[in-house]
């Protein structure tokens, strides 16, 4: 039997300042598709605890990884300059 996720809500801004800010938009992504972070690590090639990490905000989550795992969930990013 599939495991049910939860989803949480978007966060309410789209500037991303700190990490958690991504992290947020990762997981809001990742549980509106009904995707477990298991089986996200799975489909983007990396451990559970690295998608645990990006979607915590760990500052030291390598970019690549953090910007892989946008990409797979279908999160476009931006740049902005001021």
């Amino acid at each position: 039997m599939a495991k049910i996720v939860k989803q949480i809500q978007k966060p309410d801004s789209n500037i991303i300042i700190f990490p958690n800010d991504l992290g947020l938009f990762i997981k809001h992504k990742r549980t509106s598709l009904g995707i477990s972070r298991e089986e996200a690590a799975n489909l983007c090639g990396i451990n559970y605890k690295t998608l645990e990490n990006i979607e915590n905000g760990n500052p030291n989550t390598k970019i690549g990884n953090v910007l892989e795992v946008a990409k797979l969930l279908g999160i476009k990013l931006i740049i902005e300059e001021k």
